[in-house]
């Protein structure tokens, strides 16, 4: 009771509210949609949404409750990658207007994290970049008004890195000006990507289309187009990791061909090999460089040795003719001293 004998109503409103849990899992793909164990990150980050029917966003949900975060931190523990998001709301209970309140869908997403701390999403389909690799984000699910609990997985896909091949073609020799490598115009050479066949062959794999390059003034590859020209298009690129044959199919001007192709292979954990030699990762400064957000490049410079000269005809057939005969004149005299003697011709 107040002090002025007037009573004070107090009214307590009981607002049922319907709550439901939504449980994360979350999974780790290769390129082969094989499950991945090793190389991941240590975390990642997730952001809680929800929107009401007619709505056309949605807006992220500060969790857990109380916390001034939108977005949440998941980590791995013995049973793999999980989160659960418990007592959600599944009516709008703030909204005192309708009796019939609004019922909220959620969804999961995967985002970046800036420096700032700011919670950036990835729409299905886009690509992270998490501990140097590069990954396709999709899954997660959409609550229905019907769900009471339910669960949701966002898939990781590894993607396959890119690569490019840069090459140049020198001479082997000092015969360019002031005495540097000649870059050698005009060669030729195709690309063909390796496969093995059902009994352990090596063949060529014929779901990738041959390429062909052909070398500009500087020693360039350039990639021609299906009619033979050169396009502005550097190198063979857009490769994915795999094992390829280079052959020089065209040498330049008093050059001979490579005597053999050259056999060159990318990884998907981004590493390349030429020949034999073994895996190497990009490093920079090198001839490969880059990384799996932006692609791989390997600058590989190949050298030719000149055709050499035959000998001269014309004018000094002669002494060609010389160098023939005179051991068969010799061989044809010692016969003929042989059957002297034979029938007694020579004498003391």
């Amino acid at each position: 009771a107040r002090k002025d004998g007037q009573t004070t109503t107090v009214t307590f409103t009981n607002t049922m509210r319907e709550l439901f849990d939504l449980t994360l899992t979350k999974k780790w793909k290769d390129a082969d949609d094989k499950d991945l164990t090793t190389n991941l990150p240590e975390q990642i980050y997730v952001q809680l949404q929800r929107q009401k029917a007619g709505d056309t966003t949605w807006t992220a949900v500060q969790y857990p409750k109380g916390s001034n975060l939108n977005y949440v931190t998941i980590a791995p523990d013995n049973s793999g990658w999980h989160y659960p998001f418990v007592g959600l709301d599944r009516t709008d209970v703030s909204d005192t207007t309708n009796n019939d309140k609004p019922k909220w869908k959620y969804r999961v997403v995967e985002g970046t994290l800036g420096l700032d701390g700011t919670f950036t999403p990835l729409a299905e389909g886009e690509t992270i970049l998490l501990k140097g690799n590069v990954y396709t984000v999709s899954g997660g699910v959409e609550t229905t008004d019907e769900d009471k609990n339910t669960s949701a997985t966002l898939i990781n896909t590894l993607q396959n890195p890119k690569f490019t091949l840069d090459v140049t073609k020198k001479s082997a020799e000092s015969d360019g000006e002031n005495g540097q490598q000649k870059l050698l115009a005009g060669v030729e050479f195709t690309l063909e990507r390796l496969t093995t066949d059902g009994n352990g062959e090596t063949v060529v794999d014929s779901s990738f289309v041959k390429r062909t390059g052909v070398t500009n003034d500087q020693g360039e590859l350039m990639l021609t187009d299906s009619s033979g020209n050169a396009t502005t298009t550097k190198g063979f690129t857009e490769l994915e990791a795999g094992t390829y044959r280079l052959t020089e199919t065209k040498a330049a001007k008093d050059y001979n061909l490579l005597s053999e192709p050259i056999i060159i292979s990318f990884s998907k954990d981004g590493k390349y090999q030429v020949g034999a030699d073994v895996l190497t990762a990009a490093k920079p400064g090198t001839n490969y460089t880059g990384d799996a957000a932006k692609g791989y490049t390997l600058s590989l410079t190949v050298l030719n040795r000149k055709t050499p000269a035959l000998p001269h005809t014309g004018a000094d057939a002669p002494s060609l003719w010389l160098l023939i005969g005179l051991p068969l004149a010799v061989a044809g005299l010692l016969i003929l001293v042989f059957r002297y003697n034979k029938k007694g011709g020579r004498t003391r």
